[in-house]
């Protein structure tokens, strides 16, 4: 594998990691900053009264549009570098289910953690967390033990983020890993998501309304 070629994995590996946190920051991170001060506060009141599903409406009550310039900067310059490998229309197919999977992953790990707000006060330091785990998505997957580097491709699947598209885009040898990342992506991402639904649920009977 040529230097040029390296260095293309790198400048993807981070530009790809950081075109799904801006999407995540420019839908949600609004809703996840607030949501432990408004359940202290007791101002949720009016979300339960709308004739919507809460969990959903929450969510995506707020728009972080500071994020949008970033989500206009790293477009661009994702699909400039992607079109570099010179990838067929199968593995768009699959950069674009690595994209949406992993903007749903990063929403449902952050709306895990800040859920906790509903039953412990003042835990709002945990919410950095899924932060730190997301930025090792920059780095490749080989720097890490074995079994560190097992828990982050199938279980917390961060490194399947960019990693995975890495291999996907590189040579076909590596498709196949590539799909297995994909595919423990989707898995855990849904049983991250209908965690963090059933907590909501168990949450908002244990909320205090300031009325």
């Amino acid at each position: 594998m040529s230097v040029t070629t390296i260095k293309l994995i790198k400048k993807d590996r981070e530009s790809k990691q950081q075109y799904m946190t801006s999407t995540y920051q420019f839908l949600f991170i609004a809703a996840h900053e607030s949501l432990a001060e408004d359940i202290v506060s007791g101002d949720l009141d009016y979300i339960f009264l709308r004739p919507l599903n809460s969990y959903f409406y929450y969510a995506l009550r707020k728009l972080d549009f500071p994020s949008l310039i970033n989500l206009i900067i790293y477009l661009p310059f994702t699909v400039f570098l992607i079109t570099q490998f010179h990838i067929g229309l199968i593995q768009w197919i699959i950069v674009g289910l690595f994209y949406l999977i992993g903007i749903l992953f990063i929403f449902s790990l952050n709306q895990i953690v800040v859920e906790v707000a509903f039953f412990k006060d003042n835990l709002t330091a945990l919410n950095g967390v899924p932060e730190y785990l997301i930025d090792s998505a920059n780095r490749p997957q080989g720097i890490y033990p074995s079994k560190i580097r097992l828990i982050l491709i199938y279980l917390i699947p961060v490194l399947s983020l960019s990693n995975g598209l890495i291999y996907l885009v590189t040579t076909d040898s590596y498709v196949n890993l590539g799909i297995k990342m994909l595919v423990s992506l989707i898995l855990m991402t849904f049983i991250f998501f209908i965690v963090s639904y059933l907590l909501w649920q168990k949450g908002i009977k244990n909320y205090i309304s300031a009325n």
